[in-house]
């Protein structure tokens, strides 16, 4: 279920005004030809999502925006670099 997760948002991602919960979810129930995935955990992964800076809010609709965050230079590294 999660690949057909990721591949949900990825396909929906490509809209420039964002998604609901209700249209992941449709689009997950259809990829997979079941009806498991409900709304709720929609809206669980979307905000799983948002914490780890993945996503933006707009209104009503998710706005997933695919980029890498920048690493975390380790304490040992970061010592490393100022020698």
């Amino acid at each position: 279920m999660c690949g057909a997760v990721l591949a949900g948002i990825v396909a929906l991602a490509a809209a420039p005004e964002g998604f609901t919960v209700a249209e992941l979810t449709e689009k997950v129930d259809s990829m997979t030809g079941q009806s498991e995935y409900s709304t709720r955990q929609a809206a669980y992964d979307i905000r799983k999502l948002r914490a780890k800076g993945l996503s933006r809010n707009r209104s009503d609709r998710a706005v997933i925006t695919l980029h890498r965050r920048p690493r975390a230079r380790s304490p040992r590294s970061a010592s490393y670099a100022i020698k």
